[in-house]
């Protein structure tokens, strides 16, 4: 009795070169690896994004807390406080 063969198999079950094996591998790797990369890149380009948001509010909150300090800074400097009556 002879071995069975799935169908559709027509050559030897000899197996292919290690050489081949591994280029075909490499092929699909480097298909799979731009794929990877394009995404990493996009998700990069999404946190520069966001980085650059937040460091636009910090900038905006600094100045805003700067501008609040001077005037109190100025205020406590003039003599209009404290004639005031407690």
């Amino acid at each position: 009795m002879s071995p069975k063969v799935p169908k559709g198999r027509t050559h030897s079950r000899e197996a292919r070169p290690t050489e081949t094996k591994a280029r075909t591998r490499a092929a699909r790797g480097h298909k799979l690896d731009a794929h990877l990369q394009e995404k990493l890149e996009a998700h990069a380009r999404e946190l520069e994004d966001k980085l650059a948001a937040r460091e636009r509010e910090l900038t905006e909150a600094l100045e805003q807390q700067t501008s609040t300090s001077d005037e109190r800074d100025a205020t406590m400097r003039s003599d209009t406080w404290r004639t005031l009556p407690i």
